[in-house]
């Protein structure tokens, strides 16, 4: 993921599921200068950790108009 995604999510009122090494993840805030984010993993609140931008996902939603154009 990069930079400008990630302060995306950060600034939104929406959920957005996002992952660490496959670890559902809340991002607390975002380091530009070193490509950093710190995040809590959701399924342990107190572990808190700052981890290179790159290495977060985001789950990809698909609409209801991509599903019928996965069916043919």
């Amino acid at each position: 993921m990069d930079i400008e995604r990630i302060q995306e999510i950060v600034n939104t009122s929406e959920l957005i599921n996002v992952h660490y090494e496959g670890t559902p993840v809340f991002i607390q805030q975002v380091h530009p200068d070193t490509e950093t984010a710190t995040v809590f993993m959701l399924n342990n609140l107190t572990n808190k950790q700052v981890v290179a931008i790159n290495a977060l996902t985001e789950d990809t939603i698909i609409q209801d108009e991509e599903w019928r154009n996965l069916d043919g």
